[in-house]
Parts: C-alpha cells; sequence; structure tokens
C-alpha cells in the first residue's frame, strides 16, 4: 500500500470509528425492543416499482446475459421483502443495509449506493406511528444534536 494511500484512509479513522459506534447504538437500541435484524436479498429478479428510481442492472455472470431469464438487479429497497416477511408474521423487523440506486447524485449515495434503516412495526395505531420512536438512541442523539 502506497503511504499517500494509507494516509488517506487513516484519516478517516475517526469517521469510521464513530459510524461504527452509531450503528452498534442503532441495532442495540432495536435489539432492546425486540426487533428481529434481517437481511434481504440485495440482487433480485425484477427492480422495485418505483417509477421515480433506477434500478441498476446486474445480470448473472457480471453482465453477459442471454436474455430476459437472466435479468437480475441490484434491489432499490428492502421493501418489498420486507412486507413478505410481514405477511409470513414478522411483526418486529428491521434491516440495516444499503440500497442500490442509479442516478442519485451527492454523497453518500455518489456511487448509487445509499444506506438504509427501514423498519416495520405492523398491528400498531396510527398515533403511535407518529410518536414512536420517541426518542433515538443517545448516542445518536449525542451525534447529530
Amino acid at each position: 500500500m502506497l503511504a499517500s494511500e494509507r494516509e488517506r484512509l487513516g484519516a478517516r479513522r475517526a469517521a469510521l470509528e464513530a459510524r461504527a459506534r452509531v450503528r452498534r447504538a442503532v441495532r442495540g437500541w432495536f435489539d432492546g425492543e425486540g426487533f428481529l435484524e434481517v437481511e434481504t436479498p440485495a440482487r433480485v429478479p425484477a427492480p422495485g416499482q418505483e417509477p421515480h428510481l433506477d434500478a441498476i442492472a446486474a445480470p448473472e455472470g457480471g453482465g453477459g446475459g442471454r436474455g430476459r431469464e437472466d435479468a437480475r438487479w441490484l434491489a432499490t429497497s428492502p421493501e418489498y421483502h420486507m412486507k413478505r416477511l410481514a405477511a409470513a408474521g414478522f411483526e418486529r423487523i428491521v434491516q440495516i443495509g444499503k440500497a442500490f440506486r442509479g442516478g442519485e447524485r451527492g454523497p453518500p449515495s455518489s456511487s448509487g449506493t445509499g444506506r438504509m434503516r427501514p423498519w416495520r412495526r405492523w398491528r400498531a395505531t396510527a398515533s403511535s406511528w407518529f410518536a414512536w420512536p420517541p426518542t433515538p438512541p443517545g448516542a445518536i442523539r449525542r451525534r447529530w444534536a
């Protein structure tokens, strides 16, 4: 590794450590609330149904797809698969991961990858959706206050 690369990456250490603390706090909070962390597929046979999002193609074999049966996409959102889990009886689920969208600009999605923290709590009253969660985990509140 070149010294300049080592310095560039070393300069990011504090930010990476802060990100890790925030992720631990978020995961800990959801775990304490009884949520199950899930991981839905990143590569799917059909892109999301949102017409305003550009799906990124990811064909079988990395680009030499032979036809429609080989078409695959990077997931623009875990929403569809999380709803399938909900329909199967999973009432408190969370996913902390990435979503892939083409055509987006600016950090953190400048590469077409953004971070999402979708969560679902079914069978809640309408008023509880707006009041919940009442406060973010302490580490997050301190970091962005």
